[in-house]
């Protein structure tokens, strides 16, 4: 068996890393999300509907969708998000809804037998500024559009503390959302004051303790923690719980 020197194993490890630095010293994409923001563009209604037609074709294929509920009570100033900061809920939510589930059911007659939805990720914006009921309908419009076995799909959503109501989350363990994730960003009061995002650590342990709960109380197999927070800003702490009960059906088409 061949040996090689340690030195020219150095050599090429500095080669290496020369290459790394050189590739890698320009700005990139947001690593948040995926696909990063850099693979996505304008986008005309001729394109869209020939990409659907294109996709309707793999009938057995498992595919992924992300929901953007694009609101907030007031914009965060770290945030790059697609965000519209109103506090006025009952003007904007209610018509975005029906707006949204009406898209959903546009999207679902393009794709015919596509039923395999694996993945639903709610973002934002902020999901829980929508009042629970139209959380509900957005969650009964998938599932009756695209979910032929609930067992076999992932629901997860963002969360908000000062935004997540008791009734909120009550509605998740109904609707047995898998993983929820609290933005916690940072517990430094005078982080929170400069970024805009004011939570006490109070609120957001109450939160997490209850979406806890919530998973015992509807006997959810797992629990998954998860917790967003500012990189480099003060210290960081905090998780949310996660829930795991597959969905039911028959409670998704109540919520119709």
């Amino acid at each position: 068996v061949a040996t090689v020197p340690e030195e020219s194993l150095a050599s090429l490890s500095r080669m290496r890393l020369r290459q790394l630095v050189q590739r890698h010293s320009k700005a990139g994409p947001r690593y948040t999300s995926y696909p990063t923001a850099a693979e996505f563009g304008p986008l005309d209604a001729e394109t869209y509907e020939a990409r659907l037609a294109k996709a309707r074709l793999d009938v057995d294929e498992p595919w992924s969708a992300y929901v953007h509920v694009p609101f907030c009570t007031q914009r965060c100033s770290f945030c790059a998000c697609s965000v519209v900061a109103s506090p006025e809920h009952d003007r904007v939510a209610e018509p975005y809804v029906d707006r949204l589930v009406r898209e959903i059911q546009l999207v679902s007659r393009r794709l015919g037998a596509r039923r395999r939805l694996a993945q639903l990720h709610l973002g934002g914006g902020t999901p829980t500024y929508l009042a629970p009921e139209l959380l509900a309908r957005v969650f009964a419009a998938i599932a009756r559009e695209f979910v032929d076995d609930p067992a076999g799909c992932e629901w997860s959503i963002e969360l908000d503390a000062r935004a997540t109501t008791p009734a909120h989350v009550e509605l998740f363990g109904e609707l047995g959302i898998d993983r929820v994730s609290l933005g916690v960003q940072d517990l430094d009061p005078a982080v929170q004051a400069a970024i805009g995002r004011v939570q006490s650590h109070a609120r957001i342990r109450e939160v997490a303790q209850a979406c806890r709960e919530v998973a015992r109380d509807h006997r959810h197999e797992e629990e998954e923690e998860q917790g967003d927070d500012v990189l480099g800003i003060g210290d960081r702490e905090g998780k949310s719980g996660g829930m795991k009960k597959k969905l039911n059906a028959s409670t998704l088409s109540r919520q119709a």
